[in-house]
């Protein structure tokens, strides 16, 4: 009778393929799980389910973890730099031509789809504040870091780094590190103002940095295709505006309503 069960090799093959090798110093030796804090543990975990939800059944069981979760996520929260105002998915202003944004930042905000997320948009159509909910969804929901910054400020903030590396405690390439170590980073207003040629390389290659290693990012602009590749060069307009889907690395969402901050009150 002819054998019905797969070959040795294959299974061996499909149970290796199952193992996930993680940093040993990470793991606790009291439950045996292992510390979410460590962002190499988290970042395997986060690339092999990007659900987040292996993440979760793996973090540590001791209730002294459970304490520093709590003080977490207030760091978390502290260091996110979320502006003031709350804005949430529940409170956005839905208005025609909104609809499918709303719907894909949510997918992003869930941990599905590309790991890059772009939005395109007029000015004062709800760009930002989709950009806000999603940092305040993933900040809610999961135990990952988030960091949210005008484009602008995140630039100046490096180049005042780079200028005086002497009186600060890191150098511009430490604190582009930090950055690029946070689990989502959120982009607003790229593009807004132009910058030097130090500028849009620095930019761009922090930009690039993510797409390549499928690092969440999620980017507000107001430019199309043809202007952010007038101002900010023609490998970032490559790399936010590609075309290809085979590619799976971004996804990207125009919103067709205009500036409802314009609009008159009914009375």
């Amino acid at each position: 009778m002819k054998s019905t069960s797969k070959p040795l090799k294959q299974t061996l093959d499909e149970i290796t393929s199952r193992i996930v090798v993680l940093p040993d110093q990470a793991q606790c030796q009291v439950c045996g799980y292992w510390d979410m804090a460590n962002t190499e543990t988290s970042h395997i975990l986060l690339e092999r389910d990007p659900t987040g939800v292996q993440l979760l059944q793996a973090a540590c069981r001791c209730p002294a973890n459970e304490r520093r979760k709590v003080e977490e996520k207030a760091q978390r929260f502290a260091e996110a730099n979320l502006p003031t105002g709350g804005r949430t998915f529940e409170n956005f202003n839905r208005v025609r031509g909104t609809e499918a944004a709303l719907e894909k930042a949510r997918h992003f905000a869930q941990m599905m789809g590309p790991s890059t997320f772009v939005l395109c948009g007029e000015t004062g159509t709800g760009k930002s504040h989709l950009l806000e909910a999603i940092g305040r969804y993933v900040l809610a929901q999961t135990s990952l870091t988030v960091r949210y910054e005008v484009a602008a400020d995140l630039l100046e903030r490096l180049r005042h780094t780079y200028a005086d590396v002497s009186s600060r405690e890191f150098d511009m390439y430490e604190l582009t590190g930090w950055y690029q170590r946070r689990h989502v980073l959120l982009l607003d207003d790229v593009g807004v103002r132009g910058g030097s040629d130090w500028a849009v390389e620095v930019l761009t290659s922090l930009i690039d940095e993510r797409i390549r290693n499928r690092w969440r990012l999620a980017v507000a602009t107001n430019l199309t295709r043809d202007e952010m590749e007038e101002k900010l060069g023609a490998r970032l307009a490559s790399r936010l505006f590609q075309q290809n889907e085979e590619l799976g690395q971004v996804a990207r969402m125009t919103i067709t309503a205009s500036d409802y901050r314009l609009k008159e009150r009914k009375p």
